[in-house]
């Protein structure tokens, strides 16, 4: 797989994951079953993380992807990419602000099965109440996919490498 193949993977799955959001509705924040961990999960929490393994299953992803709510899902005999999977990230803001919260669905993909960062090749969040999606792929940068206006835009950043208390962090959110 190319890293345009795994970007446009990660972004349909975390499409995917918001189109289930909103099929969801309300019934999102129901509590349906225990995760891997023994607590209790949301509906929407378990059907974001699905929605997701259905898209890399689609594609045939060769991977082992580590979940909340699913625990370890292995794509193939062979897998060449590990992921981490949060379906809805922010669980309390999504049961107590849902659609207006700040909460989404959170998406990394790296080369091997036992991956340093530096091995990184997509990353995303989905935000379902801004309905902005923000990812960044290995080699191209950071972007923001509105899907209002359908517009996507560079995230662009100061270059900076190094941290002291000189240094000024500005984040816009919109």
């Amino acid at each position: 797989y190319t890293t345009d193949t795994i970007e446009r993977i990660g972004i349909e799955a975390l499409l995917q994951s918001f189109q289930k959001h909103e099929e969801l509705g309300s019934h999102g924040i129901e509590m349906v079953k225990k995760n891997q961990f023994g607590d209790m999960a949301m509906r929407g929490d378990i059907e974001a993380e699905g929605a997701v393994l259905d898209i890399f299953k689609r594609h045939t992803l060769p991977a082992i992807i580590r979940s909340e709510e699913h625990g370890d899902t292995r794509i193939g005999d062979n897998p060449s990419y590990f992921c981490v999977l949060d379906g809805i990230d922010g669980s309390s803001w999504y049961k107590s602000a849902r659609g207006i919260g700040r909460y989404g669905t959170l998406l990394g993909i790296y080369a091997g099965t036992n991956p340093l960062y530096k091995e990184y090749l997509f990353g995303g969040i989905m935000e379902h109440a801004t309905k902005r999606l923000l990812y960044g792929t290995k080699g191209k940068g950071g972007f923001v996919y509105d899907l209002v206006s359908g517009q996507t835009n560079i995230i662009h950043t100061s270059k900076t490498s190094t941290l002291n208390v000189q240094t000024r962090i500005h984040i816009d959110q919109y």
